[in-house]
């Protein structure tokens, strides 16, 4: 059941999520950090083309309320171009950076991916079966002139932190290889019973492994719950931030930032 997507139903979240997610919070604290000494925009662009799992892992690690990610858009909500624009102006007149993770699948009201929505149809890049390229160069470029137009003269910067979530050797959780070795182990022991699929589910207090039917899971996406987000404001709710801490806890101690 692996997928740092952690978009997997029946599952509390999935093999490779924790090692990903650890990347992806240990780069948005990094450069947070950075950016208290260069005021100034930066948008990282997360895998998730149905969930925002990963993308909200962004803020695990925040250190206080000052601290970035100041925004994260998710593909569970509808994204308008210049609500971006006048969220980010906010942050940088209270914060004097902004932090902002988004997730490469986010949408327009529409419908449509927000790649499609910026980028003239004959410049998109496409896969070799015709699909949009949500982790091309596309949406970077795009949201770097956005930035560009809408908030002239203000230093900013665009990376798509790509394909090295998935992969990244300095990232892996012990929790996490401990439980794909687990599910493993599990699903050897119970294949004599049939198919179905293994399932990482948490009781209350600590993670189970159950054997649950394929059709359950097969052909299925599991987006992150609405309540994980603010009902009002692109930012984590409490809720959001129990579930990630409870998976991601910290790991680094960083001393108090005096900018």
């Amino acid at each position: 059941p692996k997928t740092i997507d952690n978009d997997l139903e029946e599952n509390d979240h999935t093999p490779g999520f924790i090692s990903a997610a650890e990347f992806v919070a240990g780069a948005f604290l990094s450069v947070d950090l950075d950016f208290r000494a260069l005021p100034g925009i930066y948008v990282g662009i997360v895998m998730g083309r149905h969930a925002g799992f990963l993308t909200a892992a962004a803020a695990a690690w925040q250190l206080d309320p000052d601290s970035g990610p100041h925004l994260v858009y998710v593909p569970e909500r509808a994204f308008s171009a210049k609500r971006f624009i006048d969220e980010v102006r906010e942050k940088l007149d209270r914060h004097k950076r902004c932090i902002v993770a988004v997730s490469e699948g986010v949408s327009t009201a529409d419908g449509k991916a927000l790649v499609e929505s910026l980028v003239p149809p004959d410049k998109l890049e496409r896969d070799q079966h015709g699909n949009v390229k949500l982790s091309g160069s596309d949406l970077p470029a795009a949201l770097e002139r956005a930035l560009a137009e809408g908030l002239p003269g203000k230093r900013a910067r665009v990376d798509a932190l790509g394909y090295m979530p998935r992969g990244y050797v300095g990232a892996i959780s012990a929790v996490d290889a401990k439980e794909a070795f687990d599910a493993g182990a599990f699903a050897v022991a119970v294949a004599g019973e049939g198919g179905g699929s293994v399932a990482l589910q948490y009781d209350g207090s600590k993670t189970v492994l159950k054997k649950v039917p394929l059709k359950a899971v097969a052909g299925k996406t599991r987006h992150m719950p609405d309540g994980f987000m603010q009902p009002d404001a692109n930012q984590l709710s409490e809720a959001g931030m129990a579930y990630l801490k409870r998976l991601v806890p910290e790991k680094y101690k960083v001393g108090k930032p005096f900018v």
